[in-house]
């Protein structure tokens, strides 16, 4: 444990950390759920198969960048959490 933080200021620090993460997790959803019903309505108004083909191409890399972030963010969130445990001697 650091010496200057008791364990239960360490663990309210840890909290808001996971609290803070959270809300941008949740928000990234959010985002990207009303992407896909943007997409959806738009292959819905489509009638012309080539152009539905087309757009669930462009969709498909949509979603995967989509999935990266959310991935991504996700190991970020992960890794800030360690490196703080560790500064405050929870690890």
């Amino acid at each position: 444990m650091h010496p200057s933080v008791p364990r239960d200021e360490a663990l309210r620090i840890l909290d808001n950390i996971r609290e803070k993460n959270n809300r941008e997790i949740l928000a990234i959803l959010a985002e990207e759920q009303a992407n896909e019903a943007q997409r959806e309505a738009k292959l819905r108004e489509v009638r012309d198969e080539a152009e539905k083909n087309r757009l669930e191409k462009i969709f498909g890399i949509e979603r995967a960048r989509a999935s990266e972030r959310i991935v991504s963010t996700s190991d970020r969130h992960e890794a800030q959490l360690r490196e703080e445990m560790k500064r405050l001697g929870l690890m």
